[in-house]
Order: C-alpha cells, then sequence, then structure tokens
C-alpha cells in the first residue's frame, strides 16, 4: 500500500513540475464585460500586455468595441474573459483551449487590420500557445452589450 501511495506523489509530483505554477491574487473587478465572475482569485500571467489588473481593465475596455460585431463579439468576449481574467486557484489557472481561440478568427478577422501599430492578433493570443484539449469545456456566456 504504501509503495502504492509512493508512486502516486511521484506522478503528481512530475504533473506538478511540467505544469506552470501561476501567482494567484484576489480579483479587483469580480466583472468581465459586464458578466459577474464566480470566483475570487486571478492571475495576470496569461495576458502578456498587462502587468497588473488596472493594465488589464485598460486593454479589454480596448476591445470592447467589437461588442458591435455580434458574431465575433458572441465568441471573443468569452476567449478574452479566460485570458486576461482566468480563475486561479492554487497556483493553477487555465487557459482557454485552442479551439476556443481558433473560433474567434475568422468572424473577428478585423482584429487582422484594426491594430494601426503592428497588425494581426497580438502574439499573446497566439491560437497555438493554447491547450489543444478543451476537455469538453469552453467558456459561453450571455452577451454583455
Amino acid at each position: 500500500m504504501n509503495y502504492l501511495y509512493f508512486i502516486f506523489l511521484s506522478c503528481v509530483t512530475i504533473y506538478r513540475t511540467k505544469a506552470r505554477i501561476y501567482t494567484c491574487e484576489p480579483i479587483q473587478d469580480r466583472t468581465c464585460f459586464g458578466k459577474p465572475l464566480d470566483y475570487r482569485y486571478t492571475t495576470t500571467e496569461l495576458a502578456e500586455d498587462s502587468k497588473n489588473q488596472e493594465e488589464i481593465k485598460k486593454r479589454l475596455n480596448e476591445w470592447y468595441g467589437l461588442r458591435f460585431l455580434p458574431k465575433c463579439w458572441q465568441v471573443l468576449q468569452p476567449f478574452l474573459c479566460d485570458v486576461y481574467k482566468p480563475n486561479c486557484v492554487n497556483g493553477t489557472a487555465e487557459p482557454p483551449c485552442r479551439d476556443q481561440c481558433l473560433a474567434t478568427r475568422k468572424p473577428c478577422s478585423v482584429v487582422e487590420t484594426f491594430r494601426k501599430d503592428n497588425p494581426g492578433w497580438p502574439d499573446f493570443l497566439n491560437c497555438e500557445r493554447f491547450p489543444a484539449n478543451c476537455n469538453g469545456t469552453v467558456s459561453l456566456f450571455v452577451l454583455s452589450m
């Protein structure tokens, strides 16, 4: 029995060292585009264009203009919330999955030319950096306009 427990702990330790550990912090504003968030901690480390929650608020506001493109906003809003304000528990944050990211590309193609200083999607929103498997979960919520 002790042998099995040792193997289990070894597997958990190996898994934990391969997974990234995030710094969790209390959410200052527990909404994202007007949608209440049902958790209390987040990390700012997924959104590489922001150093703190105040900057995240400003960045989210910059994306808010796309709400007038309903097909885009329907997929972009939950994706951005998962990147900018992910749930963070005990150093673990679950980023959005690659499929969720890819779902934003066609309806939000305007982003390719929207950014005057650097056309295209920001590097930290490159779909290849997100996990391929969502385990059947995708963030969806009622649109806030």
